[in-house]
């Protein structure tokens, strides 16, 4: 079970990356700078609870059915109307999807996950729709969703805050391992004392604004080494290995040091 406070620190961290431009490793430059988390338990463990204080402290919009549709946009095929994608209306912040559910006879459903793996990890996308747009442009710095005739083409960055029942150390879904290794993996499994702390009013989430040591950060070979070392020295699976060592400089480049309790935290996760 997660120690009640730690749950604060990866949140506000992951809440805190969205602020990071660039992260430049000595060995390449990562193609994404913010984290994404995973809340995961039974029912009745606050996972929705939580969820919903960061999106109304956020300001942001909670999905409880995500289609492809909404993830990557469409257009009313009456109105010929442009229906923005969610990852374009979410830019600079979390999707927050709610009570997510995926079995392993739900084709589209896997397929979903895989378009939104390839979202999360790239910063731009483009596609075909099914009809001719009359044009649709908007900016903010440099992002970007357009639509010119029938292709839509986005430039975003968001964070993926998911609530879900599942559980990831169990499922054999495939599609939930990459998943998985892109996020912070949090399980949400209270004993009974627990519990009664939450009725009586323990606070599962307490928001602190963290600012961003380094939103353009450099990480030179020493300072990389020894982030490194943190998860040669781990049990983390060979499957993780390479996204726990970018997780690692993402928190470095926030805290513009490397914190030894943090580290080693990221690293216990599932």
């Amino acid at each position: 079970m997660i120690d009640i406070s730690n749950i604060s620190v990866l949140i506000n961290l992951t809440i805190a990356s969205l602020q990071l431009k660039s992260i430049e490793l000595p060995t390449r430059k990562l193609k994404r700078t913010n984290l994404h988390i995973i809340l995961y338990g039974k029912v009745g463990t606050t996972k929705s609870s939580i969820l919903y204080k960061v999106a109304e402290k956020m300001q942001g919009n909670v999905i409880k059915g995500l289609t492809k549709a909404n993830l990557l946009g469409t257009m009313d095929k009456t109105t010929k109307m442009v229906i923005p994608p969610a990852i374009w209306e979410c830019r600079n912040n979390f999707l927050f999807i709610d009570e997510y559910y995926l079995n392993c006879h739900d084709k589209g459903g896997r397929e979903l996950i895989n378009e939104l793996l390839s979202v999360m990890e790239n910063t731009s996308y483009s596609r075909n729709l099914s009809y001719t747009s009359s044009g649709f442009n908007e900016k903010e710095g440099d992002l970007y969703c357009k639509i010119e005739k029938n292709r839509i083409k986005v430039n975003t960055k968001f964070s993926l805050f998911l609530n879900t029942m599942m559980t990831l150390d169990a499922t054999k879904i495939y599609e939930f391992e990459p998943l998985k290794s892109r996020c912070l993996c949090i399980p949400l499994y209270f004993d009974r004392p627990m519990l009664s702390k939450i009725a009586d009013g323990l606070k599962l989430y307490q928001y602190k604004h963290i600012k961003a040591k380094k939103i353009n950060c450099k990480i030179n070979i020493k300072k990389y080494a020894e982030i490194k070392a943190f998860v040669d020295n781990s049990t983390t699976k060979d499957t993780r290995y390479l996204r726990r060592i970018e997780d690692l400089c993402r928190i470095y480049a926030i805290l513009g040091k490397i914190d030894a309790e943090i580290f080693n935290l990221v690293l216990s996760l599932p």
